[in-house]
């Protein structure tokens, strides 16, 4: 698929977000003024200017950004055809990712890596034993579900909500991959890398946004949880993560489903009145933060 397909999903990426930051502003204004006297002024003592510490990271980022998007990897299909030379079994991708990441954590501000990002091992390895069970377990259920995939009413809204809601409690490379052969097999023009277009939108925004309802949909959400747990800070339990996104996230996904992919007036604007909904608590938490400073 052509890399640069996916800047087009910039208006469904624009109004999940700004959504999401109104909602996420709104709460965190309440709960930073119940804050006690004693942690506000702690804050105020340690405030510093905003600045950026050890951004030759970011060069190392850009490097695996570059070899995810454009070198090759192992080519399995000329391996499976019987067809592969000595460089089709070189995972070059994987080396140049490897090798930047090595070469920062050598080279890099360890001042900013260690001392005040405290560093350490312990998250990464939680995370890695995590989806190692999870794409060990998760290949029958794929597997299964690409045997039963003639059986399943395959539309815009339906991809979404099934890539979405594997991708919540799978991970969503493999679940894009496998909705994405799935959606290959439906005609409809005009196609993208031989999927028709609205349903590999859906496919793309429901691997990545279903992948935010729980912590263990994308490695980054079980990441934080653990970095965050490491330097004492309470975290939500796994439900209590789900009934926070099913709260603050899901009602934003309905709106947008119903604004951008049904294709009807009336239920565009049930979307629109969905997002108007989402907006009240988000203007309920302003007021209660502006209440608490004003007593």
């Amino acid at each position: 698929m052509p890399f640069e397909w996916t800047f087009g999903l910039w208006p469904y990426w624009l109004f999940v977000n700004v959504l999401l930051l109104i909602s996420y502003f709104a709460l965190d204004s309440k709960m930073y003024a119940k804050e006690p006297a004693e942690a506000l002024a702690k804050d105020a003592e340690y405030a510093t200017k905003l600045g950026l510490r050890g951004a030759s990271g970011l060069l190392f980022l850009a490097i695996i950004i570059i070899a995810v998007t454009f070198i090759p990897s192992v080519d399995l299909h000329a391996i499976e055809t019987g067809h592969a030379t000595a460089s089709d079994y070189v995972p070059r991708r994987e080396v140049v990712m490897l090798l930047s990441a090595m070469t920062s954590f050598l080279v890099g501000d360890r001042g900013a890596s260690f001392n005040l990002n405290k560093f350490t091992w312990t998250p990464i390895l939680e995370v890695g034993a995590l989806f190692i069970g999870i794409f060990l377990t998760m290949m029958p259920a794929l597997q299964h579900l690409g045997q039963i995939a003639h059986k399943i009413p395959l539309g815009e809204i339906s991809l979404f909500i099934f890539t979405g809601g594997l991708s919540s409690v799978l991970d969503n490379a493999p679940t894009y991959v496998t909705f994405f052969e799935m959606a290959a097999q439906v005609p409809g023009e005009p196609k993208v890398a031989g999927v028709p277009e609205t349903l590999l939108i859906a496919v793309s925004l429901g691997a990545v946004m279903g992948g935010a309802i729980t912590y263990i949909g994308n490695g980054p959400n079980f990441m934080v949880k653990s970095v965050a747990e490491s330097a004492g800070v309470a975290m939500p339990s796994f439900g209590g993560y789900v009934w926070w996104s099913l709260r603050r996230l899901m009602p934003i996904l309905v709106s947008m489903v119903l604004i951008f992919m049904t294709g009807s007036l009336w239920w565009m604007l049930l979307g629109v009145l969905v997002g108007l909904v989402i907006l009240g608590p988000a203007g309920r938490d302003l007021r209660a933060a502006k209440a608490v400073k004003a007593d």
